[in-house]
């Protein structure tokens, strides 16, 4: 329930900024955020649980199951907070024209860029600490 409970937070707060950035996105102009929050969040945060998965495993060594429970949480939040947003509309997004011609399409990339990355950061990681204990066997 721990792993959950954090994993939600998270996820709370990665929309939230990303939810930020875009409507500075919409309404000034300013995309630094947006791009920000697009390319960092899921980067940052698979390298946060990594350093951390100690602590949120219980002090326990962590598992292939706890790391594969910790994904999968991510991945079906990142999709249903995804799908959330999308249906709510919070930010409204200019339409018509060439130049909206993709407005909006950022609210699909966020979640798949969230779930790919933290699976290849989590998965490299594991297999990189696996072959050094290996070597040094």
């Amino acid at each position: 329930m721990k792993i959950i409970s954090i994993v939600t937070v998270t996820q709370i707060i990665c929309w939230i900024i990303f939810v930020f950035g875009d409507y500075l996105s919409e309404t000034v102009s300013n995309d630094i955020l947006l791009y920000t929050a697009l390319l960092f969040l899921p980067v940052i945060i698979p390298i946060a649980y990594l350093i951390f998965q100690k602590k949120v495993h219980y002090d326990s060594v962590p598992g292939w199951v706890n790391t594969l429970t910790v994904l999968l949480v991510w991945g079906v939040e990142n999709l249903i907070f995804g799908r959330i947003i999308i249906a709510l509309q919070i930010v409204p997004q200019a339409y018509g024209g060439w130049e909206h011609f993709l407005n909006g399409i950022e609210y699909l990339m966020f979640p798949i860029f969230n779930i790919a990355l933290a699976v290849i950061i989590v998965a490299f990681w594991n297999l990189v600490v696996f072959i050094y204990k290996k070597i040094k066997e």
